[in-house]
């Protein structure tokens, strides 16, 4: 499958607890933490073979799937896991489904780019066995939706991908260092999209307008990975640090620039 190079903001959530078949649930971790706006909060199965099922009830054109787990904790679907997501416009019908894909987790999660420009479809599934993996699988963020993809220009090169560890110390008098520790989060600042269509601008501004500075989405910021090896380095959940800046060169033409973090 060919992939576009340009950024992608995962916009278009398509799960709802509604529309979505769990096959278990451990009490007190309901399956709606895992669509929740805190990813701290966890949905558990009871095992670590399961699954679940969507009906959309129409074609829907999924374009992402994405997987986080809890920050600071490393990834509970293992490595040696099989991850597939399967996609049917018949129902029940997965033996043979028109749609099959295998996602490979990592440390940081699960995910994978999926090809939506023939149509989509209405019957959507996810299975995972990991039933060799002593610990226990936990989900903080599952996405399956589609995306609004910049069609004319990229992320300028230059921006900066840090590291940041909000951790309080403080000092006794004879210099004694006392540590308050929090979770460290990835921030990724100096954004910045240059002599932006029309088009392109309306649409990230509608992108935040949805979204915000408190709503959580993935967004690739290299999702044809040709600025990284591994999908998991620039393809986080994240939110809008700040409101983005425009500046104007000409008529209907801007640059944008904005700053994204990590969704602790």
């Amino acid at each position: 499958m060919s992939v576009s190079k340009l950024v992608r903001f995962f916009d278009n959530q398509h799960i709802t607890v509604s529309n979505t078949t769990v096959s278990s649930t451990a009490s007190g971790y309901p399956f709606s933490n895992a669509i929740d706006t805190i990813r701290s909060k966890l949905w558990r199965p009871t095992s670590n073979s399961w699954s679940l099922e969507w009906d959309f009830g129409f074609p829907a054109p999924i374009s992402f799937v994405g997987i986080a787990g809890k920050l600071g904790d490393i990834f509970t679907i293992s490595e040696d896991s099989t991850i597939t997501i399967k996609a049917e416009n018949i129902a029940a019908s997965w033996t043979s489904p028109a749609l099959e894909e295998t996602i490979t987790p990592s440390d940081f999660g699960a995910f994978k780019q999926l090809d939506n420009s023939t149509g989509g479809y209405r019957y959507w599934r996810l299975d995972v066995s990991d039933t060799s993996n002593p610990v226990r699988n936990e989900v903080g963020y599952i996405y399956l939706g589609d995306h609004t993809q910049i069609e004319e220009r990229d992320i300028n090169r230059g921006y900066a991908m840090r590291q940041i560890d909000p951790s309080i110390i403080a000092r006794s008098i004879d210099g004694t260092e006392y540590a308050e520790e929090r979770q460290s989060y990835k921030t990724f600042t100096g954004l910045g999209l240059g002599y932006m269509t029309g088009s392109d601008r309306r649409a990230i501004e509608q992108t935040f307008y949805e979204f915000g500075i408190t709503r959580p989405l993935f967004v690739s910021l290299d999702p044809a990975l040709q600025r990284s090896t591994y999908d998991w380095e620039l393809t986080r959940l994240v939110k809008f640090a700040s409101e983005p800046q425009l500046t104007n060169f000409s008529n209907d033409v801007f640059s944008m620039a904005f700053e994204l973090k990590e969704v602790i």
